[in-house]
């Protein structure tokens, strides 16, 4: 759950208005890192897909080596 009653008081907007902005710029964020492309916010941060390649792992259950597949994951960069 979001609080905004900060924002609410320092900017004067509606609690709806600062959660549509913010729920907003996190479906841009993931929109952008789907794509493969880096989001960077100036005094924040970068936001940026990382890559994982494909790799050996072990079956904990019944100790069989299985091959895990190659997945990409968001990453930030402050």
């Amino acid at each position: 759950m979001l609080d905004t009653s900060y924002i609410e008081k320092t900017t004067g907007f509606s609690e709806t208005t600062i959660k549509l902005v913010v729920q907003g710029l996190i479906d841009f964020i993931e929109m952008e890192l789907r794509a493969g492309n880096e989001v960077k916010i100036r005094d924040f941060g970068v936001f940026y897909p990382k890559e994982l390649g494909e790799r050996k792992s072990r079956n904990l259950g019944i100790g069989e080596t299985i091959t895990v597949k190659p997945v990409t994951k968001p990453k930030i960069l402050f």
